[in-house]
């Protein structure tokens, strides 16, 4: 028996802001929607390697450095 990550979490004030940011700069998807957050990814359907994120509405106020960021390059050609 293997794991495998389903999807990474991001927990956040507003999460449709933070996900409509997402989309719209790595040209991702919103894939589900709920009361308590909103999942992103590069297609519908399930790839190899690829998880989609969550965005997880969080009331907590931030009082240390984020423990999660994401690492972008840029695919030329």
């Amino acid at each position: 028996m293997s794991l495998a990550i389903n999807n990474l979490t991001v927990d956040c004030h507003d999460p449709k802001a933070v996900a409509e940011f997402w989309t719209a700069a790595l040209g991702w998807l919103v894939i589900g929607e709920d009361e308590n957050g909103v999942m992103i990814a590069p297609s519908t359907r399930r790839r190899p390697g690829v998880s989609p994120v969550y965005f997880q509405s969080n009331p907590d106020e931030k009082r240390v450095k984020n423990r999660l960021h994401f690492d972008l390059r840029l695919e030329l050609g």
